[in-house]
């Protein structure tokens, strides 16, 4: 293959220049920033294209490298020959890759040729872009070899008669270590240690269900226990509550009787008052701490019960859900989308050439692929055979020659004459069966294009445009009807008959919007249930604590907790009051003498009582406390308990599940390594042709000879220096230069073994002394008498 010439209408800094390439050796020798590279990237991107990366480095980014500087169309042409013909491809470069465009012409026709698609690098040269850069195009910035291209490995497995698939090879160990990391990664994590830490944790929580058990039956026991005590410290309290109320009565004596005994009626009422009051509380009074927990409780409740129904996303689901749910089938909203994207795809078909040349190939009618399967088999029919009954004939009037040679002379004009009638004969038929030809593939091309073709090699090319476009009119006439689509689209607004838009086609679209709305929010639904699950639980928990609070009193209104610290403001203060008048009535005992001795006894006795009362009541606050934390612990115990069966399921299809694991990760592994030495048993067979080719080339420009190098299946060099090898890292960067340059060039050789390649370097010499330059030089000359070779460079030194 060799390069003919090539236009640029706008590339990198280049623009309207056009290079013309000779048969050889090409040197062109510029000055650094006139535009060498860019030339070598313009014949690399014509052949391949440019990708479409979203890198921002410009070294790694060609579109944003190369888009003209000035402005203006980016892209020109290229004209080359390969396999006998010359072709010229025209390309140009948009700043999205789906813009651009690329058209092959042959130049012996002139006209637009197929023998090429958007591949046209991989056609020539069997390797993909990176394969190429890698191979033929050498430059000083790429001229170290990466060993990790697949479509090299691919190609000179073929050379070699390996029909196994390199890169398919690359791509499964990829994909099998990819596997493998999810069941074990370093470190010990992965699915099977994720899987043996949920087992153990459950296991854990099993065992510590059996003490669970027994501090349950433990905490049952205590509250009846408890319950009893309490009950007696209650009539205990009642017992006291009659003997102080009798002390204070006998203990209203002296001269200050009646303001004793008013005083003692105002304590009573007092009494009676708190009683009252304390009515609500039972048998334990709460503190304002006690009742403010359980009003944060019930609000804390209510709130996460308002914010799970309430949410935005939650109300935006259930109007969804109100919308979709029964209305509509997941088909329709299919049918729907696959109408408007037909739709959309017929008009940008309307302007695919493709698509109008095919109208124009099919001008009569659509054939059948057996009809053009028929016309392809009749035109390769170039020759009728004889018929077997010209030939028994042939045969006979043979014969009788041969018979009248030897008895009858008069048999011999028989023979011949007989010989003569059958070529007669033959000939008609064939003329008839070629007639018949000619009207069979007349009809065929006339109903089809609504013409007659005389010529077969142009019947041929017509039968090979037939047989490219026949797929691209019968996608077209299916897509084409647009009044099916229609209804298919009409049939889902219908539907939805508030949707708003421009036309049925963009009502349906947003409905089919809000539709895949609604079917996100039904997956992620299912997710978050689980956490609205736990809130739920929560907030009844909260709900279930506070009720059982105010269920220990007699409250009666609708704000218990109210209710209740009303009901403590005022206890508290009667209790104040209370005491506050039995000082004062102590006060006049002490002052007065009320009751004399008795009084004296009286006031003991109720100081006895007091203490005795106090005592009970601590008594019965402590076991309250106890009791309901006792009873706290056993609903805590309840609770956890029952988790017990569902754990039990929950460990045994964890064990089933890291089983699978297990096999699966242990079928990786064996599978890694069966894969492993097939690829190295393969990728072997063509090191020894490339390795020999990279001695040649190292002694060539270096002179090295009688060293030892190896080569590995990646193309990896490294040498042997005394009992240690060394990578060619090791050395200076001019002797890497040269072992890399040595390796590119034997690639070449190995991977072109028939038709010659052309070969671009950019300046690859630059680390090289005088005297590797010049060897390299004249290897390039010695090259260029069976390949072309464009070779760029800054230096008259290097220069050819």
């Amino acid at each position: 293959m060799r390069l003919i010439e090539c236009y640029i209408e706008n590339f990198g800094k280049i623009s309207r220049q056009k290079f013309v390439f000779k048969d050889g050796l090409n040197c062109i020798k510029e000055d650094n920033g006139s535009g060498k590279t860019t030339l070598a990237a313009f014949i690399k991107v014509m052949l391949y294209g440019m990708s479409d990366t979203k890198k921002v480095s410009l070294d790694e980014n060609d579109r944003k490298h190369y888009l003209p500087w000035q402005g203006g169309l980016c892209g020109g042409s290229l004209t080359f020959e390969a396999g006998g013909k010359i072709y010229r491809v025209e390309r140009s470069f948009a700043p999205k890759a789906a813009e651009d465009s690329l058209t092959v012409y042959d130049t012996a026709t002139g006209r637009v040729c197929n023998d090429f698609d958007e591949g046209l690098g991989e056609v020539l040269f069997g390797i993909d872009s990176d394969g190429f850069e890698r191979t033929v195009f050498l430059s000083e910035r790429a001229l170290t070899p990466k060993s990790d291209n697949k479509s090299i490995s691919a190609k000179l497995s073929d050379l070699v008669g390996c029909d196994g698939d390199i890169g398919a090879m690359d791509e499964a160990m990829k994909r099998l270590e990819d596997e493998r990391k999810l069941y074990q990664k370093k470190g010990g994590s992965g699915e099977i240690a994720d899987t043996k830490a949920k087992i153990d944790e459950i296991q854990r929580r099993i065992n510590a269900l059996s003490e669970v058990e027994i501090a349950l039956n433990g905490a049952r026991a205590k509250m009846a226990a408890l319950s009893k005590d309490m009950d007696a410290v209650r009539s205990e309290a009642k017992v006291l509550l009659r003997e102080r109320e009798e002390a204070t009565v006998s203990a209203a004596k002296a001269d200050y009787e009646k303001q004793y005994t008013d005083m003692k009626l105002s304590l009573e009422e007092s009494i009676k008052k708190r009683t009252a009051t304390g009515a609500i509380f039972g048998a334990v009074i709460p503190s304002f701490t006690d009742i403010d927990e359980a009003s944060y409780k019930a609000t804390e409740a209510k709130n996460i019960e308002a914010g799970i129904e309430e949410s935005p996303q939650r109300l935006e689901f259930i109007r969804l859900s109100k919308r979709f749910d029964g209305r509509v089938e997941k088909a329709q909203i299919e049918d729907a989308r696959a109408a408007i994207s037909a739709l959309l795809e017929s008009k940008k078909r309307e302007d695919d050439p493709r698509l109008k040349k095919a109208k124009k190939v099919f001008s009569g009618r659509v054939p059948e692929d057996s009809e053009i399967d028929d016309a392809e088999k009749l035109l390769l029919k170039k020759k009728e055979k004889t018929p077997i009954g010209c030939i028994f004939f042939y045969v006979l009037f043979a014969l009788c020659c041969v018979i009248g040679v030897i008895f009858e002379q008069t048999v011999i004009a028989v023979g011949v004459v007989g010989i003569l009638a059958t070529l007669i004969i033959e000939a008609i038929i064939k003329s008839r069966k070629k007639r018949e030809k000619k009207s069979l593939l007349d009809s065929f091309f006339g109903s089809v294009s609504g013409a007659v073709v005389s010529d077969e090699e142009e019947m041929a090319a017509r039968l090979k445009d037939m047989r490219e476009l026949l797929p691209v009119i019968i996608i077209a006439e299916e897509a084409d009807k647009a009044e099916f689509l229609c209804e298919k689209i009409d049939a889902l607004t219908d539907l939805f008959p508030e949707a708003v838009g421009e036309d049925s086609a963009s009502r349906a679209e947003q409905i089919i919007r809000d539709y895949d709305r609604y079917a996100e929010m039904a997956v992620a639904e299912r997710y978050i249930m689980g956490d609205r699950h736990a809130r739920a639980e929560r907030a009844l928990k909260l709900r279930k604590e506070a009720e059982e609070f105010v269920k220990r009193f007699n409250t009666k209104t609708s704000e218990p907790f109210s209710e209740l610290r009303s009901a403590l403001t005022e206890y508290n203060r009667l209790t104040a009051e209370i005491v506050a008048k039995r000082d004062e009535m102590a006060r006049l005992e002490s002052l007065h003498s009320i009751g004399e001795g008795s009084q004296q006894k009286t006031r003991l006795l109720i100081e006895d009582i007091d203490r005795r009362r106090q005592a009970n009541d601590e008594r019965m606050a402590s076991l309250s406390r106890e009791y309901a934390l006792t009873e706290r612990m056993y609903f805590s115990y309840s609770e956890e308990f029952e988790m017990r069966d569902e754990l039990s399921m929950r460990l045994n299809e964890l064990e089933e599940i890291l089983a699978k694991q297990k096999d699966n990760y242990e079928t990786i592994i064996m599978t890694k390594k069966y894969i492993t030495l097939a690829k190295d048993a393969m990728t072997a067979r063509y090191l020894g042709k490339t390795k020999s080719g990279f001695l040649k080339y190292a002694e060539i420009i270096g002179g090295i000879s009688n060293e030892s190098f190896e080569m590995d299946t990646d193309f990896g060099i490294t040498k042997q220096e005394g009992a240690s090898t060394k990578s060619v890292e090791a050395y200076s960067r001019g002797t890497r230069d040269l072992f890399n340059l040595a390796a590119r060039l034997a690639l070449v050789d190995s991977l072109y073994e028939k038709e010659k390649p052309f070969i671009i370097l950019d300046d690859p010499f630059t680390a090289f002394d005088d005297k590797k330059t010049d060897a390299a030089l004249k290897l390039l000359r010695e090259f260029s008498k069976e390949r072309q070779i464009i070779y760029f460079t800054c230096s008259k030194a290097r220069s050819v």
